[in-house]
C-alpha cells in the first residue's frame, strides 16, 4: 500500500495509476471530455491519471475563474469541481455551467472533504449534483463516473 499526503488531505492510494485496469473505452473521437477543477494541483493530477485509464479525456483546472473561462472555449460531458477553493466556490462554479451549458450541468460533481452545510445539501439536492467525498480512492471515482453515464443527453438531429 502506496500513502501519499497532498496538501491537507491524505489519499491513500492501493495501485499506483499505471497499475490500474483500463475499461476498454476506445481511444479516438468517441472518448468523452470532462473537465476537473480543484485548487490542489496533485489532487487533479491524481484524478486525471483515474479518468484517463477508465477512457476519459481530461482537462483541469485550478481555479474557478480559470475553469468558467475554459467552460465558454471547450464543449465538456462532465465537470468534477472542488467545493471550497479561493475565489468562485463550487457551486458558484456550478451556476455559471447552468448559464454556459445545461446539459453538461447533468453531469456535475462536487468534490469535498468537509461536511456539507444545509444550503450546499440543499443545492445538490434541488440540482440533482452528484457529491463525492474526499479522501477517495479509484473505485470511488469509477462508480462516481458509472453514475455520471447514466445521465444520459438527448441524441442529437442528424440533419
Amino acid at each position: 500500500m502506496r500513502e501519499t499526503v497532498f496538501g491537507s488531505y491524505e489519499y491513500v492510494i492501493i495501485k499506483t495509476v499505471t497499475e490500474l485496469p483500463h475499461a476498454g473505452v476506445p481511444d479516438g473521437p468517441s472518448m468523452k471530455r470532462i473537465l476537473i477543477i480543484d485548487d490542489e494541483p496533485n489532487l487533479t493530477e491524481i484524478i486525471n491519471a483515474f479518468a484517463c485509464r477508465l477512457g476519459y479525456v481530461a482537462d483541469t483546472s485550478h481555479s474557478g475563474e480559470e475553469a468558467i473561462e475554459l467552460l465558454t472555449k471547450n464543449d465538456y460531458w462532465a465537470v468534477l469541481c472542488d467545493l471550497k477553493m479561493p475565489g468562485l466556490n463550487g457551486l458558484e462554479i456550478f451556476d455559471k455551467i447552468k448559464e454556459v451549458n445545461s446539459e453538461t450541468a447533468k453531469r456535475f460533481v462536487l468534490l469535498t472533504g468537509a461536511l456539507l452545510d444545509d444550503k450546499t445539501e440543499e443545492a445538490a439536492a434541488k440540482n440533482r449534483i452528484i457529491t463525492f467525498r474526499k479522501p477517495f480512492n479509484f473505485q470511488g471515482i469509477k462508480d462516481t463516473f458509472a453514475l455520471l453515464e447514466q445521465r444520459k443527453t438527448p441524441e442529437k438531429s442528424k440533419c
